[in-house]
């Protein structure tokens, strides 16, 4: 049921707005996002604890291809935000047509930007990599497995757009369900080609790379068919009809391209840093990059949850339920942040040992946990609030924020505090931009504006 259609119950039941629906709306949206990316984290550290065995050049070229992959991604963003902003509005208000309209234009923009990206890439992997200015080992090993990996890029976006699409309409229990079966083919996978089983050769990390392309492909068709399903009928000719989405989609969405954009580019300058600085530090940022993903999870489905119940509670013309959902999202992030911060602080070593045995790798990664672990309550909570801004139509104002502490605090601190400290300074440089986005966040957020005011893109909406 949507906030459209629990209107007039509310209003006959007397609970609008009351605490016990509103939290069984936010469970209803955040656990299935939170599973579906703690098994996308979890099976992340399943193939690292493989890749793990290969040595700390495996490590460290799986880091540097990361970093282009999520490059892509950030440039997908705008697609993919924008969908999940406007379905969520337009579902609130109840114009399914509209979602239709969405939905269309969408995949059409996908398909034109996984033509654009994934051939030119295969085609100039080496020189692309070559910007991190890597030794020739590493340069040979990140190569071969980039141009593997590579191809599973137009399946991962075919994935993370219906995810988007669906997430808006209030399902995100679907793509949870799709990135299980997806994960499980992942893993077992990974084991398969990286170690070899029976007539299957070993292959190493580009066993890696082939388990990834194999995954993405299920989880892609498995999308399609939801996804048509869902919009039944969906043509694909009739979305040229109404170039005008496109536009709204990439309008709302471009913000928050450009603001993941900017994230990628700050990280591929802390990277370059950290290459500079030899294999170990590469490999011990990569493992607790990956070790610290799976602690905020619960709160980025909290970040996705909220964008949508915001954004569906504003496009139903409620703007008072929308403030209470987010306050109560906001004292969620509070308490399972906690939680999970306490485990990078307190149990960093042990957590690293899963994923690899080299000591120096695991000494000096535990580090990087500890530090994060202190700015995870910052960074998780912020995710809310800026969540709750997109929701309201305002994808600006989380662009600002990044820009102002990747390039004002986080890309000079590191640079500053790289030549006394290494790799630790620039870590550290990376916890203190997290409490100045933070207060940021929370600047923008307090006055309440947001919601007042909210920038609606609904049919009939000024855009």
């Amino acid at each position: 049921m949507t906030l459209t259609d629990q209107k007039s119950s509310d209003k006959q039941n007397g609970a609008a707005g009351d605490m016990t629906v509103i939290r069984r709306d936010i469970l209803r949206l955040a656990w299935p996002v939170t599973v579906e990316n703690i098994l996308q984290m979890t099976v992340g550290l399943v193939a690292m604890a493989m890749v793990g065995r290969l040595g700390a050049t495996s490590i460290a070229a799986v880091g540097l291809v990361n970093r282009f992959t999520q490059l892509i991604w950030a440039l997908f963003a705008a697609i993919g935000t924008g969908s999940t902003v406007l379905i969520a509005q337009s579902t609130g208000a109840g114009n399914q047509e509209e979602s239709r309209r969405i939905a269309r234009s969408s995949l059409w923009m996908a398909l034109i930007f996984m033509s654009a990206t994934t051939l030119p890439v295969y085609l100039f992997a080496r020189q692309a990599l070559m910007v991190f200015n890597p030794q020739p080992d590493l340069l040979a090993v990140a190569t071969s497995y980039f141009r593997i990996s590579i191809w599973s890029v137009p399946f991962m976006v075919i994935t993370m757009l219906t995810a988007s699409i669906l997430r808006g309409m209030g399902n995100t229990r679907t793509p949870m369900l799709i990135a299980l079966g997806a994960n499980v083919i992942n893993a077992a996978c990974q084991y398969v080609l990286i170690f070899g089983l029976g007539p299957i050769p070993a292959m190493g990390l580009n066993g890696s790379a082939l388990a990834i392309v194999t995954a993405q492909a299920c989880g892609a068709l498995v999308s399609i068919g939801v996804l048509f399903r869902a919009f039944y009928p969906l043509s694909f000719l009739s979305a040229t009809k109404k170039p005008g989405m496109s536009r709204k989609v990439l309008k709302v969405g471009v913000p928050a391209a450009a603001e993941h954009l900017c994230w990628q580019v700050a990280a591929f300058i802390v990277t370059r840093l950290i290459v500079g600085l030899g294999n170990i530090p590469m490999a011990a940022h990569q493992l607790g990059l990956q070790a610290e993903a799976i602690s905020y999870m619960p709160s980025a489905g909290l970040g996705i949850a909220t964008t949508a119940l915001i954004g569906q509670s504003l496009g139903a013309g409620r703007p008072q339920l929308a403030k209470k959902y987010a306050s109560e999202l906001v004292r969620w992030a509070i308490v399972i942040t906690a939680l999970a911060a306490s485990v990078l602080l307190f149990l960093p070593k042990q957590f690293l040992s899963l994923l690899t045995t080299d000591r120096e790798v695991i000494e000096l990664a535990a580090v990087y946990l500890m530090l994060m672990g202190l700015g995870q309550s910052p960074q998780n909570i912020a995710s809310v609030f800026n969540g709750a801004l997109r929701g309201a139509g305002d994808t600006r104002t989380p662009m600002y924020i990044a820009l102002a502490g990747l390039w004002f605090i986080r890309i000079p601190l590191a640079m500053f505090l790289s030549k006394p400290f290494g790799v630790k300074g620039v870590w550290l440089a990376i916890t203190v931009d997290l409490f100045f986005r933070f207060f940021l966040s929370l600047w923008r957020y307090l006055p309440g504006n947001w919601y007042k005011k909210p920038r609606l893109y609904t049919e009939g909406n000024a855009v």
